[in-house]
């Protein structure tokens, strides 16, 4: 009976090793020639992520602009760095000279594309239109075109908003307008009906009251002063809407400021003015909606954002006094 004997050849074995690690050594250097940043000029682009792209489809959207060499090694990248699921829905702002790491770190964290705007509420469409030339977001006098345009002082919604590259000051105008009405329609256009008021008398109140309540709590009470008047065929007498009028903020108004002729001076024109004087807050168009249930007819300023009420002129008058 013979045996069968197996050899194994050394030569054999150190040629396999041979052959392993040569492909391993191609793999990490096509890996790390894959993963360098593109040379030339530096191009950057706007990618989209919609909610519920998964990694690779996010990967065909990077390699189709270009922005990255290899799909293959993006998707291996993100596991290897365990983001591979975690990439946010957004707009990024990426060019072609980012490594793969850096774009999965700018997806992971949620690092979108863009510029925050925060429009304080009473702001006027020229201060807004301020602040959009100081952040570089677009021209002064364009913004203001469109919103002279479409007469959409007072409709312009205090907010933050991310403006990313390429958008125009119409894109800005249209997306603050936007916010109005998703706000105002779904909060207070009902109770606007109820009052008895249009959506452009209650954003002109709303504006006035902006101006005029230095607090919060004190907005309720001063739209009932308003109401008050307004159901009494009272001049409404608002230093915001003179200060409006004369086109100047001044600390303190004058008899004589007082008397200016403009549709907007309420010490000399009933009801409310013809537009809004600036652009309102939400807290503001709850107060013009749902005013205190007050008998008050007058306020005055302390000078510290707050306001003494009152029902007589007489009380009206001491209080002027007490406050010089």
């Amino acid at each position: 009976m013979s045996n069968q004997m197996t050899f194994d050849f050394p030569q054999e074995k150190s040629s396999r090793k041979i052959i392993l690690v040569l492909l391993f050594i191609f793999f990490i250097g096509l890996i790390l020639v894959l993963s360098v940043p593109a040379r030339g000029p530096v191009i950057s682009k706007v990618v989209v992520v919609s909610p519920g792209l998964g990694t690779r489809d996010i990967a065909g959207l990077l390699k189709k602009q270009e922005l990255i060499r290899s799909e293959m090694l993006f998707l291996i990248t993100a596991r290897m760095k365990g983001v591979e699921n975690k990439l946010q829905a957004g707009r990024y702002l990426v060019n072609n000279r980012m490594s793969m790491r850096e774009i999965l770190d700018k997806m992971a964290t949620g690092d979108v594309a863009g510029i925050r705007l925060t429009v304080p509420e009473g702001y006027t469409g020229r201060q807004i239109a301020g602040l959009i030339e100081e952040k570089k977001l677009g021209s002064r006098k364009k913004f203001m075109k469109e919103v002279e345009a479409g007469k959409l002082e007072g409709y312009l919604f205090p907010a933050t908003y991310v403006i990313y590259p390429g958008t125009t000051e119409k894109d800005i105008v249209k997306m603050m307008k936007s916010e109005f009405d998703k706000i105002f329609r779904s909060r207070f256009s009902q109770r606007a009906k109820e009052l008895g008021l249009t959506e452009k008398q209650v954003v002109i109140l709303a504006s006035i009251i902006e101006k005029e309540a230095g607090e919060d709590k004190e907005r309720a009470l001063v739209s009932s002063v308003f109401h008050n008047r307004l159901k009494k065929g009272w001049l409404l007498e608002s230093c915001a809407t003179v200060q409006y009028a004369l086109g100047e903020h001044k600390p303190k108004l004058t008899y004589q400021d007082l008397k200016i002729k403009s549709p907007y001076n309420t010490y000399i024109h009933p009801g409310l003015p013809p537009a809004p004087i600036c652009n309102p807050g939400e807290a503001s168009l709850m107060a013009a909606l749902y005013p205190a249930k007050t008998d008050y007819l007058f306020f005055v300023s302390e000078g510290n954002g707050s306001h003494k009420f009152s029902r007589y002129y007489k009380e009206h008058l001491k209080k002027q006094k007490a406050r010089k």
